[in-house]
């Protein structure tokens, strides 16, 4: 994924999820994390309409750009990931 490398602390609901496998999954929900603290946890998305939000823990995430956030995961594993709980 191309674009200007971001700081997690600007990375907003709306910007992309990619798939290490150049497939986008959704869009970002909600940026998780302490921004007192510095602490980045991760960032949920929906991976359709009736599902349930998905989290995507900061070890699964590759980069952060302003196109999007690009995962080290491929589809299907992000597929599987966890439902936030919040």
């Amino acid at each position: 994924m191309s674009g200007r490398q971001i700081a997690w602390t600007v990375l907003e609901r709306g910007h992309d999820i990619v798939a290490a496998d150049g497939n986008k999954l959704g869009t970002v929900k909600e940026v998780v994390g302490d921004r007192d603290k510095d602490i980045f946890s991760g960032v949920t998305y929906s991976p359709g309409l009736t599902q349930p939000d998905l989290f995507v823990p900061a070890g699964s995430i590759s980069q952060i750009t302003d196109r999007g956030v690009l995962l080290t995961l491929d589809g299907d594993a992000a597929a599987a990931l966890d439902p936030y709980e919040g």
